[in-house]
Order: structure tokens, then C-alpha cells, then sequence
């Protein structure tokens, strides 16, 4: 082996170590809790250390400079490329509906769906790995993702592609990243650019839920900017793909612009709960129909059949960190969780006088634990 070889390699490591550097860095200025935080519970790959030399400053909490307008125009140029070249990226194929079809109304009653030239904010349901391709493609312009996968972002090739078609990156470990995140996206709209929000904030997960809780932050922005929301909804059969891929495409609506001057940020928030709820309802009635053997899926119980569901979905994402993806639901305020109401009789001194109660509660607990997918996987 030469001599110049083994320098090189001696160089590498060094400029690899040195990234570590950078991490404590990273976690003295408060941006990361820990390396976990960049590359998951895994090891960094060989994406990291350049991405981290780069682009480690996206967490930074005033970090404004990459949605300048130059930096837009590059932006521009390389996701008008993506878009045309995501379709045969896409695990399955991408079909748009007619919401005439879908309500049951003559073709032609509701107008064709016309974007506004200025800028957007398009919010999408979350339930599957093409949901954030298929939500770029509906889009048809650029638009910067609001991200809080850090980990994909840092250590792996689609963080590559990801930066360069817009991105505003956020920890949501981090209370002042997400709320540093807002006026990043204030820049990006006042720049010229459009944005593209999941306010889920993390997959859906429930068997039984046709979306979840929604955040608050994209509405405030809404309003508090003048910018319209366009609602786009996602409905996959499979989600994990374990149908074939001809018998199981995605099917994507992209409903009318919703002006922010016409309401209050609640009712605005309430549309959009309205709109992702219908059009999947509308959906799932028309694709989604599945015989009881199909449910069960060679199970014994639904509940098993979910469980190897979501391991199957899991398995089609790169760096999902259920550490981060199970606490990222929305949780309002002042809403009573029935697990918690049993879980504080559970966690009580049994007696004679108790006894009945608190061994039920504990019976109770343990069942709804079991079905708290959101927040087991």
C-alpha cells in the first residue's frame, strides 16, 4: 500500500473526527440534545461528515441566507428537475382524482382548481414514505418543505436532493427550532417561494382516525402573513405496499385555495380538518374496500395485522426514529386522554376498599397502551 495512500486515508479520518467537533458545537449552541439527534440511533454513513461540514448551519435558529432570492433561483432550476423526475422515483403509481366523481356531482359542477401566481402554503395529510414526492408533483412549482427528520436529512443521499429542492429544516427535539422554524418560513413566502406543511406532524397511524390532531403553527402563519393554504389529501390502500404495485396506486386530490382573510385561524384549522377528512372518507369508500380475510391479513387478530402493517411502513422510510416520530402528534390542550384518567387509578395503592377498581384500571391501561399505535411506533 503507498504511501500517499495511507496519508489520504489518514486525512479522511481526521476530517471525520473533526465533525464531531462540530457536534459539540452543535450542542453547546443549544441547536442538538445529542449526535442522535443528526445521524439516529444508527451510525453516521458516508453522506455525514460533508453534509454536517456544510450544511450544519440550517439549524441555526436565525438562519435566513439560504432562502435569499439567489439562493431561490437555484432552488428553482434544480426542483422544476425533480419534479419531472419523481414519477419514476415513486414506489407506486400517483393517480389524481376528479372531485366531481368522488361526490357524486355532474362533471363540470366544481371549477377547475386554479393556484393563485404569488406564493402558497400546500398542507398535506401524512400517511406513507411517497406522500412527501407525491405532495411536490401535485404542487407543480417549488416549494420548500418544512422538515423535521434530521437525521434524513444529514445522513443520507435524499438529504442531498431534499436541500436542493427547498427545505427548511427544524429538530423537533428543540422547543426554539420549531418556533425559529415559523419565521423561516416568513422569509421563504416574503422571498417569492411557497411552502409545503404536513401539520400532522408526523404519520398517521391509527386504524381508525382519518387524520390526527393538526399543529397550529401553519394556520398562525397564514394568517399572519395573507398567504392562502391549498389542501392537498393523499389516500393509499397499503401504505406498506405489501399489495402489488399496479393493484395499489396512490391517489391524490388538490382541493381549492383557501384565502386566510376570510377567517379565523380556528376555522381555518377546522377546513382543513374538514378537507382531509372528507376527501380521504371519499377515498377509502372507493378504493378501499377489503374482505374481513384481507383485514386480518393471516392474523389472529386486527390488532396483530396493524402491528406487522406499520413494521412493513416503517420499513419503506429511511431514518425513521420512532424516538421522535412517536412524540410528534399534536396533543391539544385541555383534552382529557382516557389513558391517563385510568393510568392515575392504575397507579394507586390497592386496598380492600380499591382493590376491584385499581386491578380493572391496570386491565384498562395495558389495552389501550397496546392500541396506542400513534404513539408505540
Amino acid at each position: 500500500m503507498s504511501t500517499n495512500f495511507i496519508d489520504f486515508i489518514r486525512e479522511k479520518k481526521d476530517a471525520y473526527i473533526h465533525q464531531y467537533d462540530k457536534i459539540e458545537e452543535l450542542k453547546e449552541k443549544g441547536w442538538i440534545v445529542d449526535s442522535s439527534d443528526l445521524y439516529g440511533d444508527g451510525e453516521p454513513t458516508i453522506f455525514f461528515p460533508h453534509r454536517l461540514k456544510k450544511y450544519y448551519h440550517l439549524l441555526d435558529d436565525n438562519e435566513r441566507e439560504s432562502f435569499s432570492k439567489k439562493e431561490m433561483k437555484k432552488i428553482n432550476r434544480f426542483s422544476y428537475f425533480m419534479r419531472k423526475l419523481s414519477p419514476l422515483i415513486l414506489q407506486t403509481k400517483q393517480i389524481y382524482e376528479d372531485r366531481d366523481k368522488l361526490l357524486g356531482l355532474p362533471s363540470g359542477s366544481l371549477k377547475k382548481v386554479n393556484l393563485p401566481d404569488e406564493p402558497v402554503i400546500f398542507v398535506s395529510n401524512h400517511l406513507f414514505r411517497d406522500d412527501i414526492l407525491g405532495t411536490m408533483i401535485a404542487a407543480d412549482r417549488t416549494a420548500y418543505a418544512l422538515c423535521g427528520s434530521v437525521p434524513l436529512f444529514y445522513n443520507t443521499l435524499e438529504g442531498i436532493i431534499m436541500y436542493n429542492s427547498g427545505i427548511v429544516l427544524m429538530n423537533r427535539k428543540i422547543r426554539s427550532s420549531k418556533q425559529a422554524s415559523i419565521e423561516k418560513q416568513k422569509e421563504v413566502l416574503k422571498n417569492g417561494g411557497s411552502l409545503i406543511v404536513y401539520p400532522e406532524g408526523a404519520w398517521n397511524k391509527s386504524p381508525n382516525k382519518l387524520h390526527i390532531p393538526l399543529w397550529n403553527g401553519v394556520f398562525k402563519l397564514s394568517k399572519e402573513t395573507g398567504v392562502k393554504i391549498v389542501p392537498i389529501v393523499h389516500y393509499i390502500k397499503d401504505p406498506a405496499y405489501l399489495i402489488d404495485k399496479k393493484d395499489n396506486p396512490f391517489h391524490t386530490i388538490v382541493d381549492d385555495p383557501i384565502d386566510p382573510r376570510d377567517y379565523s385561524e380556528e376555522q381555518l384549522k377546522q377546513i382543513v380538518e374538514d378537507k382531509f377528512s372528507t376527501w380521504t372518507y371519499l377515498m377509502m369508500e372507493k378504493y378501499g374496500k377489503s374482505k374481513r380475510e384481507d383485514l386480518f391479513n393471516g392474523y389472529d387478530s386486527l390488532q396483530q395485522s396493524w402491528e406487522n402493517q406499520l413494521n412493513e411502513r416503517i420499513k419503506t422510510a429511511k431514518k425513521y426514529e420512532v424516538n421522535i416520530e412517536s412524540k410528534s402528534d399534536f396533543r391539544p390542550k385541555g383534552v382529557v386522554d382516557i389513558l391517563d384518567v385510568y393510568k392515575s387509578i392504575a397507579d394507586l395503592e390497592e386496598s380492600d376498599a380499591n382493590m376491584e377498581e385499581v386491578r380493572y384500571a391496570k386491565r384498562l391501561v395495558k389495552e389501550l397502551k397496546n392500541n396506542d399505535f400513534q404513539h408505540r411506533f
